[in-house]
């Protein structure tokens, strides 16, 4: 009887998807299914969302959600795993590390969601749309264990400068496109008074939180120097291709050492503000750079990480021409997360579970998850734009916080379900606190202008070469935060103190941890 019941679900879940229908046939018998999550404090309890009480009417599907703080996800997974009492799925459990999706799946705990592809046509179709999602959410054995997070929107999966474009009007100034232009421009904002409140002192030309050099500036900057044709995944494994094809570890790298040699310059020129790299926090960064109009160039995927008005009061430059290249390197590929909807193989209702999840990678699904539905949480104005009802519109905390308690996907990202938000923003929907486009920030030619020919994937170690990487990057980790300081705030001189750094990385397993890195990249030349 369990199995017929699961069935008439099954074909009723199908039904629904395939033809649009609202409701699922109410008369079959509700299947329960146990989710874990992760949980946040800008939202209701998952088991409150509108989104699950009316997917659960479309459906006939109900989820008993277990929410785990994110302060103690990591701990929670491991907890889970080794007791083995999994759930039906993992959804939005971001917690999981590609390696140990790739572990888990292989040693038979997640279902291989490949193996079952009339069950995912949705995935299946964004897939075909765009090639580099396959390879990049496959993992060495050839099997895909999780449902990804797919953003296939350029604007929406890179980080972009922003320069203060209210000090560029005041100082007579034009966006800068070089870094010989950028060196003038901080000059200028540095001497002058730039935000025009009678102070040329309280301006600071680059100006990051604590803590958002390496990953933002830095990272960003790599674009200049020949060091990001690829992507931001190589970046993050602290690697590039060069002109050759060849992969080189970035942080011995002598263009690294030329850049690491500019951002000196600028340091020693005051271009920086003095507590960069120890004691700025994000709330005071936000406050000094909303009250006081005291940051000259950040960097994000969107100006309002500064704060909400500050489309209006900055440009976006995406890539400097530099020394060697002119490559916008912070941006993802589509599948920006591959561990967010994973299926275990304690499931009883595996079809069941794959046709609920991939229901949010159609182009129904995809309006449903992001703005409901029409008559309820929106409705369209008389050009067809979406209009948020107003309990979403004049929510206090803003338009995308108020989608949020209903549960529309909105708000963090990497969800289980595709997402094309900044096309949407831009040709249909009337209420948005960051349209870039509409405010002059850039234009999207300038935006494809810049982006690389190839995003290479995030890389997959196998098990034994996991064990290395954990022995040796942890400490190479360490030893280039703490000469990145040094380096930068002059602690530290290039001529004298380079060679040795060098040495020291060398010597902390630098040969092993490449072994293992040209490896993956050869295995993903080979998947192509």
């Amino acid at each position: 009887m369990k199995k017929a019941v699961s069935l008439v679900i099954a074909l009723a879940v199908v039904f629904t998807m395939a033809m649009g229908v609202s409701f699922a046939d109410e008369s079959a018998d509700k299947l329960t299914l146990d989710a874990i999550c992760v949980s946040w404090d800008v939202n209701p309890p998952m088991e409150d969302w509108w989104i699950w009480d009316a997917y659960e009417k479309m459906t006939n599907i109900h989820i008993n959600w277990t929410e785990v703080p994110s302060s103690t996800a990591s701990e929670k997974k491991t907890t889970i795993i080794a007791s083995e009492d999994l759930p039906d799925f993992f959804w939005q459990f971001t917690t999981f590390s590609v390696p140990e999706l790739y572990q888990y799946g292989s040693e038979g705990l997640f279902v291989a969601i490949n193996e079952y592809p009339d069950y995912m046509p949705n995935l299946e179709a964004q897939m075909e749309k765009n090639a580099s999602i396959r390879p990049t959410i496959t993992m060495p054995d050839g099997n895909i264990y999780a449902f990804p997070y797919i953003m296939d929107d350029p604007w929406a999966a890179s980080v972009r400068y922003y320069i203060n474009r209210d000090w560029l009007n005041n100082l007579g100034l034009e966006k800068p496109d070089t870094l010989e232009d950028l060196e003038a421009v901080l000059a200028a904002f540095k001497a002058e008074d730039a935000n025009g409140n009678g102070d040329t002192e309280d301006e600071y030309p680059i100006m990051y939180p604590s803590g958002s050099f390496d990953w933002l500036l830095e990272r960003s900057m790599m674009g200049s120097f020949g060091m990001g044709s690829k992507g931001s995944y190589p970046i993050q494994n602290k690697v590039y291709v060069d002109e050759d094809g060849e992969l080189k570890f970035i942080y011995t790298d002598e263009k690294l050492k030329e850049m690491w040699q500019m951002f000196a310059e600028w340091w020693q020129k005051g271009y920086f503000h003095p507590e960069t790299f120890s004691g700025y926090d994000y709330a005071a960064w936000v406050t000094e750079g909303s009250v006081n109009d005291t940051v000259g160039m950040f960097s994000w995927a969107g100006a309002n990480y500064l704060y909400n008005d500050a489309i209006n009061h900055y440009t976006a430059v995406h890539a400097f021409k530099g020394p060697y290249s002119q490559d916008l390197c912070w941006i993802e590929p589509a599948a920006r997360g591959v561990t967010n909807g994973i299926i275990t193989t304690k499931n009883e209702h595996i079809p069941e579970t794959m046709q609920w999840l991939d229901y949010f990678y159609g182009d129904e699904g995809m309006m449903f998850g992001r703005f409901g539905i029409e008559g309820e949480t929106y409705t369209r104005d008389a050009d067809g734009k979406i209009l948020y009802c107003d309990e979403i519109a004049n929510y206090d905390g803003g338009v995308q916080l108020g989608a949020f308690q209903y549960g529309l996907l909105v708000y963090g990202g990497y969800y289980p379900y595709a997402e094309h938000a900044q096309a949407w923003q831009i040709e249909n929907v009337v209420q948005t606190s960051d349209n870039e486009l509409s405010a002059g920030c850039f234009t999207l030619d300038e935006l494809y202008e810049h982006i690389p020919d190839e995003l290479i994937p995030n890389f997959v170690a196998l098990d034994d070469e996991q064990e290395i990487l954990d022995m040796y990057a942890g400490d190479i980790d360490a030893m280039v935060k703490e000469y990145r300081v040094k380096f930068v705030t002059g602690e530290l001189n290039f001529d004298s103190d380079w060679d040795e750094y060098v040495t020291k990385l060398e010597g902390l397993g630098l040969d092993q941890f490449m072994e293992v890195r040209k490896a993956e990249y050869e295995r993903y030349l080979e998947s192509k």
